[in-house]
């Protein structure tokens, strides 16, 4: 076996590739393929990709990194490329080339790792093997001849050793030792010697696990000493003596030549034997994985049927395995409204389409009790018809569901202990003066009374004069003013109060399971009215709310929302006027169209710096300073919105301000909850 110093990297991918592959796509159902060190696919379960270069191998083994996930740029670049996970193929402190596996990196990355260990021990072993061959055929075979006659060892060394490496040795027991630390490739043995017989000889050679595969040639007087006893004890061949040398020579040519072909399938042996275990361990290795993966796994056949689950699919179900084969995925486990969608999402990979990763649908999942559930389903198809079959990979969100939804009533609940100071700032101010007023109202009734009394005496012709000096000390005219105005006032102040605990309690009741129909200009006078104390002392608002109609949503999740960009644009505004006496503007309007209601909140702050406006919505991202935000503000805003299958962007522009536009259905999709 001759391979060049530029082709071997090729030569040790070619010996596990397919192997490879074939592990591949039948334990995880998924599209892989392996690239040499220029990044050119040299196989793929899709054959359709072989000899053409794969970008993201390219970039993986010129920056000698140790992964690399798709780009957006290789989409863009390559239309037909698919998300991917590609990871180094290394042997020998080389690398080899590249191995990728298609779908998204956090979830094939544990598969990957594994394939990628168990490969680069298959190509270290080819290689070793590879090294050894190498050596074998540059060495000449030894031969070992056994002979009591001087004169017959001299003829065997003279004819032999121009070809061969030759040890001689003159008895039994001295041939015996001589073939256990040798280790010939061909022996030559005499019938007879003094200490014992060569049948004797040749029994311990085949006796002797590391000699007996040992070719014998039985050297005969005259070539009619073959015996069915030594063809049975292991004889390979019988010489006469009398033998011309090139017959002695291609004799022992043919014996060697058989040796090196029964050694390298003995090898082969072996090896078939280690790959078997090998791959018996790859596979329980891969089914104990699957069978402890806390998503729900099925395999699908052609038509959806199911074929096989994990132990997370029938605690997640409840349907037991054996009453599960057979029985139709979508239509027994999938809640009847979110059925269309997934079904089109599941015929486009069983037509080879490339999974919609981030289309706009929420399923539920039907547990046996009738019981639905939130989940995230994703499918793989087994091979490249669609014949092949397919692969469900199911996650139950309804914790995660609740810890999202306590994660936004404590941000709720944080920003109202935030507003809270604030807040009783609010409620004290009018509480003071309906206090001033009670107060006043009570002196003026004591006056007021005093003066009925009198008036009620001022019958008398002789009390006028009385009476005239009762009005001027309670000052009626005075009083006949300020009363209602105070009681107009200390009304205000009641229905301010009224106004700022129904705003608060609207804002932090918590949110309901499902979607209700909502007035979102209601929803946002509230949101503004818990936030006035935030933005009261830097800025002015100005509310252009347009008619709406009534929007299917979480209430709570969008006052959340409204609230974080308000709070958010107080801030930018006090930051940017900070040390002098201006004052900012944020205007919130509303408008409906098209089936879609629009929010624009605009400030007049600084503006957002290019350099992080990409990361405004990244969680913990935050430009204030510490204890002042946490980051999390827009993050959450945009989970809630994408939450109701709307969208959030901003319009910036520095020294002029910032507009957040939240566009959101009047009526999200039926199986959006």
């Amino acid at each position: 076996m001759e391979v060049t110093p530029l082709a071997w990297h090729e030569y040790l991918l070619r010996q596990v590739m397919d192997r490879l592959l074939d592990l591949v796509e039948t334990e995880t159902g998924r599209s892989a393929f392996v690239c040499d060190i220029a990044g050119r696919v040299l196989a793929s379960t899709d054959a359709g990709r072989k000899g053409q270069v794969d970008p993201r191998a390219g970039r993986l083994l010129s920056n000698q990194a140790f992964e690399v996930a798709t780009a957006a740029e290789d989409l863009t670049a390559n239309p037909g490329l698919r998300e991917a996970l590609v990871l180094a193929i290394t042997a020998g402190g080389e690398r080899l080339g590249a191995f990728g596996i298609e779908g998204p990196a956090e979830d094939v990355r544990p598969i990957a790792r594994l394939v990628v260990l168990v490969v680069e021990g298959w190509a270290a072993e080819e290689l070793q093997a590879l090294q050894a061959q190498s050596t074998a055929d540059h060495r000449r075979s030894n031969v070992l001849c056994i002979d009591g006659s001087a004169e017959s060892r001299t003829r065997l060394l003279e004819v032999l050793s121009s070809d061969h490496q030759v040890t001689l040795a003159s008895d039994g027991a001295t041939g015996l030792a001589a073939a256990r630390s040798v280790r010939p490739d061909v022996v030559i043995c005499a019938r007879w010697f003094p200490d014992r017989t060569g049948r004797q000889v040749l029994l311990a050679l085949k006796g002797d696990p590391l000699l007996e595969s040992l070719p014998v040639i039985v050297l005969t007087d005259d070539g009619n000493e073959a015996t069915q006893e030594l063809v049975e004890a292991g004889a390979h061949d019988f010489i006469s003596r009398s033998t011309s040398d090139a017959g002695l020579r291609a004799r022992v040519r043919a014996a060697a030549s058989f040796h090196a072909v029964d050694q390298q399938v003995r090898a082969e042996r072996r090896e078939l034997a280690r790959m078997t275990t090998v791959i018996a361990k790859t596979v329980s290795r891969t089914r104990a994985i699957v069978e402890s993966a806390g998503d729900a796994i099925f395999l699908l056949g052609p038509l959806g049927r199911i074929e096989s689950m994990n132990a997370a699919a029938e605690r997640m179900f409840g349907h037991p395995r054996q009453r599960a084969v057979g029985r139709r995925f979508l239509e027994d486990f999938v809640a009847p409204a979110s059925r269309p969608a997934l079904e089109e999402r599941w015929r486009q990979r069983t037509r080879g389409e490339p999974p919609a990763l981030r289309a706009a649908i929420d399923p539920r999942g039907l547990r046996c009790n009738g019981d639905e559930f939130p989940m995230e389903c994703t499918f793989s198809q087994l091979g490249p018809s669609a014949d092949s079959g397919s692969c469900a990979y199911v996650r139950d969100l309804t914790e995660a569901r609740q810890r999202e939804l306590e994660l936004r009533q404590s941000q709720k609940l944080e920003a109202v202990g935030r507003l809270a100071a604030g807040i009783a700032h609010e409620i004290n101010t009018p509480i003071q003066f309906v206090g001033d007023n009670t107060r006043f109202l009570e002196q003026a009734f004591t006056a007021m009374e005093a003066l009925l009394v009198r008036s009620a005496a001022a019958i008398r012709p002789e009390a006028r004069e009385e009476l005239r000096r009762a009005e001027e000390e309670a000052d009626l005219p005075y009083l006949r003013e300020q009363v209602p105005e105070t009681i107009s006032s200390t009304l205000h102040g009641i229905r301010r109060v009224a106004s700022i605990v129904r705003a608060m309690r609207e804002f932090a009741h918590p949110d309901q399971r499902e979607m209700a129909a909502t007035d979102l200009n209601r929803a946002i006078q509230a949101t503004l009215e818990v936030a006035r104390n935030e933005y009261k002392y830097v800025a002015d608002v100005v509310t252009d709310l347009g008619e709406l109609p009534m929007v299917t949503c979480h209430c709570g999740d969008l006052n959340q929302v409204v609230l974080n960009i308000v709070v958010n644009a107080a801030h930018a505004i006090g930051e940017a006027n900070r040390g002098t006496q201006a004052r900012g503007t944020i205007r919130v309007a509303t408008r409906a169209g098209g089936g879609q209601v629009e929010i624009r909140i605009a400030d007049t702050g600084p503006g957002i710096p290019a350099a992080i406006r990409d990361k405004v919505f990244e969680p913990f991202f935050t430009t204030k300073e510490v204890g002042r935000g946490t980051g999390q503000g827009l993050a959450i805003a945009r989970s809630i919105v994408a939450k109701h299958r709307g969208t959030i962007t901003f319009e910036t522009e520095m020294g002029k301000g910032t507009t957040f536009v939240i566009r959101m259905p009047v009526e999200p999709p039926a199986h959006v909850a």
